[in-house]
């Protein structure tokens, strides 16, 4: 069973709940506060493939997107403990990149991606991506963003979608994962999600850990997408065999889709 911490935990956050409700921008200072803390935990529970869905399902899906990373700027968006990159770089081996920027708005979780998964010539950033991106129009040929967008409340989704698009050169790609809305809704009937207010839930997560969600469905995520001059594809992805073994704790249907897949480009 998963543990009662909370993601605003009173246990482990400055900011209560209720505090978290009425101040503005506190949301995201207690996000921050809460992946500082829980970095080397999560770390050691996600390790070299960032869990079991992501290692059997989602990280080849993600590179299958990818037709090429030669000369080409690259963004990646809350990168956790950085294993995601080094991945992209042995799928492509030999062809090199113009420039890598890898973030996250937790420095611990920055300080365990240098440290873990160093990549030489890399550019290592805190980033909120609630805030405005510290990049020229039009830097970047790829963003990725896995399991990113479904932490941030609509309006900070709406201003990440609008600075990917911004700093996205004209024909790039925005790579994006969530959990499903159709997952999260599973979990929400079943009790299973807390209310932190601001539409944002906690989640069970690997080793009792409580992971932000949002309970938004699709059409929300495809609006905003849309709105920011994005050309959006999806693709649904469900858990293999290997995936629902691992996943203990949890109810997963293998004919329910645990993941969605997002691949946006900006017309030429």
């Amino acid at each position: 069973m998963p543990s009662n911490e909370g993601w605003f935990s009173h246990k482990t956050l400055a900011l209560s709940p209720a505090e978290v409700r009425v101040q503005k921008g506190k949301e995201t200072i207690a996000r921050t506060i809460y992946y500082d803390q829980i970095a080397k935990k999560w770390h050691r529970l996600t390790g070299y493939h960032g869990g079991p869905f992501k290692r059997y399902v989602l990280n080849d899906r993600i590179l299958q997107q990818i037709p090429g990373i030669a000369g080409n700027a690259i963004l990646e968006l809350g990168a956790g403990n950085g294993y995601f990159v080094p991945m992209l770089l042995r799928r492509f081996s030999g062809q090199l990149p113009s420039r890598l920027v890898i973030t996250d708005q937790s420095s611990e979780q920055l300080d365990i991606a240098q440290s873990n998964f160093f990549i030489d010539g890399a550019e290592y950033e805190i980033l909120d991506v609630s805030d405005p991106f510290p990049f020229p129009d039009q830097s970047f040929h790829l963003i990725l963003a896995s399991m990113l967008f479904n932490e941030l409340i609509t309006r900070n989704l709406e201003q990440a979608l609008k600075e990917c698009s911004r700093v996205l050169a004209k024909g790039g790609q925005l790579i994006a994962a969530v959990p499903h809305p159709d997952f999260v809704h599973s979990l929400s009937k079943k009790g299973a999600l807390t209310d932190f207010g601001h539409g944002l839930f906690a989640m069970p997560g690997a080793g009792g850990l409580r992971l932000p969600v949002s309970r938004r469905p699709l059409v929300t995520y495809l609006k905003a997408m849309q709105d920011s001059g994005f050309i959006v594809e999806t693709e649904d992805l469900y858990p293999d065999e290997k995936t629902l073994n691992e996943k203990s704790g949890l109810t997963i249907s293998a004919r329910k889709p645990l993941g969605l897949l997002f691949k946006c480009s900006l017309p030429e």
